[in-house]
C-alpha cells in the first residue's frame, strides 16, 4: 500500500486517508499517515498545509503527525500566521486554535 501514495501530494494523501479510514482499510490508512509524517520533515518551506494535517491528526488521534507538524507551525510561525487557513482557524475550530496559540507561545517563552 505504500507505493499507492507516491506521486499524492499532501491533500491528495490526505483524502485518501480519510476514505481509508471511513472504509476500515488498516493497511492503506497506515501507509496514508505513514506518508503523511515523512512529507512533515520533508518541507523545505512553508507550507499551506501545516494546519490541514494538524487538523487531521486531532480529528483522528495521529500523535506523531500531531506533533510533527505542531513543531513545523511553531518553527514557522510567523509565515503560517499569514496563510487564509490560519486566518479562518479561529472560526472554523477554536480549540485547535486555542491550544496552537498557547503551544507557539509556550515555545516563544522557552525559546
Amino acid at each position: 500500500p505504500g507505493g499507492c501514495v507516491s506521486g499524492l501530494d499532501v491533500q491528495g494523501i490526505l483524502a485518501l486517508a480519510r476514505a481509508a479510514h471511513m472504509y476500515d482499510l488498516s493497511r492503506l490508512w497506515r501507509a496514508s499517515v505513514d506518508a503523511l509524517e515523512r512529507s512533515v520533515a520533508a518541507w523545505p518551506q512553508v507550507s499551506a498545509d501545516a494546519l490541514d494535517l494538524l487538523k487531521f491528526a486531532a480529528r483522528y488521534d495521529c500523535d506523531t503527525l500531531r506533533r510533527y507538524a505542531l513543531s513545523y507551525v511553531q518553527r514557522n510561525f510567523g509565515e503560517v500566521a499569514q496563510t487564509p487557513s490560519f486566518l479562518k482557524l479561529a472560526q472554523e475550530d477554536i480549540n485547535l486554535y486555542r491550544s496552537l496559540v498557547m503551544a507557539v507561545g509556550s515555545a516563544a517563552a522557552r525559546g
